[in-house]
Formats: C-alpha cells, structure tokens, sequence
C-alpha cells in the first residue's frame, strides 16, 4: 500500500532526515534565490489576485442581479485559486508556521464541513458580521467557502443572491483573504530562509498530495476503485485538473528557484545532470496529460471512456514523480528518510 502524506513538519524535526557529509552543500544563493525569486513572488501573485477577488466582489454586489458581473466574480475566484495553487508546493516557513494553508484553502473536506459552516451563517436571522463568520472557525473565510457562495447552487447560483445576507458574506470573506495574503507575505519575509532538508520534504509532500488526496481519492485508490467525484478538490467550480496543474507549476518553480540557483544547478554541480532532466521531463509530461483531459475530473470520474482511461494514466505520471523525488532525488543528495509518524499501511 502507498504510504499516507508524509507530514513536513515531522519531515523537519525528526532526527531520520539528514544530509550526509560527504558531498558539497549547496551554496546559500540556492536558498536565497528560492526566497527571493520564488516563495515572496508567489504570495504576491496571490494578493494581486485576491486584491482583484475583492474589487469584483464588491462591484457584483452593488447590483447583485447582473449575470455578467457573478461570471466576472467567478472568473476573478478562479484566477485567485489558481495564485494560490501555486504557492502549495511551498510548505514550509510562514504559511506553515502560522497554519494560514488550511484557513485559506481547507482541503480535503471529506465531511463537507465548510457547507456546513456556509449554510449556518447563510440562514443567520440578523445581518452576518465578521465576528459571526469568525465564530464558525477560520475555514468559513478562505477559498473554500467563497467557492460554495459563487457556485453553488449551480443552476440557480445568480438567484441565490437575492439573498442580501450573501453579497454580505461575499464581501468580507474577500477582505479577509486579502487580510490574510498580505499578512502571509509579510510573515514569510521576516521567516527563515529554508535549508536543503526542508525543500526536499516539501518537494516529498506536495507530491503525495497530489498524488493520494487530489486524485487519488476522488479516483478510488483507497476505497477498493469505489470512484468519490465529491472529495475531489473544487469540484463544484471545475477547478481540480486545473489545480493539479499550477500545483506542478509552482513545484517547477520552487525545483528551478525560478530563473535563480536551484535545486536542478545543484544537481548538476553534483554531475547528476541526467536525473535532473528526468525530473523536470516528468513534471512537464504529467502537466501534458492534463491538458489532454477535456472535462472536469468529476465529471470524467463517471464515464468510461478514454477520457476516463487519462485519469489514471496521469495517476500513473504523478507516482512516477514521486518515486523520482523521493527516492531517486533524496538519493542522490544523500538524504535519508526514516519511518515517520503518518506512515501507514
């Protein structure tokens, strides 16, 4: 059986992760340009966004009947989620520290909890306050409740919006995920700068993630090939195969450092320039089979077809990339890693 996500926090304290002595260490621009060229511009990306979210939020709202302004809205969470996405591959420092990934973006949510949450505030008898959504917990504001506010109910999501206690609720989750963008930014550049242990780890786990809970849950890798289209991330703004794909992205990014010194030069310093090109070739033939994938993956969970066939073989891309990343890179850097408090059967 595949093990569970491995976590990066125990990844980072546990004394079974280390970095033998016998090769070079990496030079400090590699973490330098990692912080630089690469975590800072990916959490301003996301405040852009967020900032744009909330301009068009508040525009929809001023006439909360215009089609065309709730498709704008809609369009500009996308764009946001997307910023987001690619910021995931960063799992260490301020966004972990300070618990911010799960506020902005609860994910799984096997139990549909943040509709639980929604729906509460939604049916609330007196005009909703910020300290009313605050007392439901953190996840009532990020991502995913702005994404059941904006697309559900799907066929009647304008006329939802009669509801004044929407836009209400629409507004100041809005505010508040551009709060916690800029808070997060300003987080990360006061927080240490990451060592080679840790980025390995988060390369480790954004890729499990992807693998076992983005696709291979919804796929049915743990429930005996019983398909789950509802623990799919985002499914109802379509958005999971193009989640998939920024979260590549951004670990493209945060492996290259961007345009910077990173862990592909410090490989290649090592003369293991042929691993470094199977990676890089992997992370762009699995961004590939998504961009082949033409409905939603929910929708493409229920069919058999070859559509549904590109499920699992991008299913059978990602383990590839996760086995070259957490066998074959670790490896190579000499880094080890022991058992581990979530492994399981």
């Amino acid at each position: 059986m595949l093990k569970k996500t491995l976590s990066i926090l125990s990844l980072c304290l546990s004394t079974n992760i280390a970095i033998a002595k016998d090769i070079p260490a990496p030079p400090e621009q590699l973490f330098t340009d990692i912080t630089q060229q690469v975590v800072l511009p990916a959490y301003q990306a996301f405040i852009d966004q967020a900032q744009q979210l909330q301009q068009q939020a508040n525009t929809f709202c001023t006439n909360a009947s215009d089609a065309q302004q709730l498709t704008a809205t809609q369009q500009a969470f996308h764009a946001t989620l997307n910023a987001w996405m690619k910021t995931q591959a960063i799992r260490f420092g301020a966004v972990k520290q300070h618990n911010t990934d799960s506020k902005i973006q609860f994910f799984p949510d096997r139990k549909d909890t943040v509709k639980l949450k929604v729906t509460t505030l939604l049916a609330s008898a007196t005009p909703l306050t910020q300290t009313d959504i605050e007392k439901q917990g953190s996840t009532a504001l990020g991502l995913s409740a702005l994404e059941i506010l904006l697309f559900e109910p799907a066929e009647q999501t304008l006329n939802a919006f009669t509801d004044k206690q929407r836009c209400t609720y629409l507004t100041l989750a809005t505010s508040t995920l551009l709060q916690d963008g800029n808070t997060l930014f300003n987080q990360a550049k006061e927080a240490e700068k990451p060592n080679l242990t840790t980025l390995i780890a988060s390369l480790i786990e954004i890729t499990e993630i992807m693998k076992d809970s983005k696709l291979g849950a919804p796929l049915g890798k743990k429930t005996n090939g019983m398909v789950k289209p509802f623990f799919a991330e985002n499914w109802r703004s379509h958005a999971s195969l193009n989640n998939l794909q920024a979260n590549l992205e951004g670990l493209q990014q945060l492996y290259t450092a961007g345009k910077g010194y990173g862990i592909d030069d410090y490989l290649q310093s090592l003369k293991h320039n042929e691993l470094d090109t199977e990676i890089q070739q992997q992370i762009q033939s699995t961004i590939d089979v998504i961009q082949t994938i033409k409905l939603p993956l929910n929708d493409t969970l229920t069919v058999k077809s070859e559509e549904r066939a590109k499920l699992e073989r991008l299913f059978f891309e990602l383990d590839i990339l996760t086995r070259l990343i957490k066998t074959n890179l670790t490896e190579a850097l000499q880094i080890t890693t022991g058992f581990n408090s979530l492994d399981g059967d």
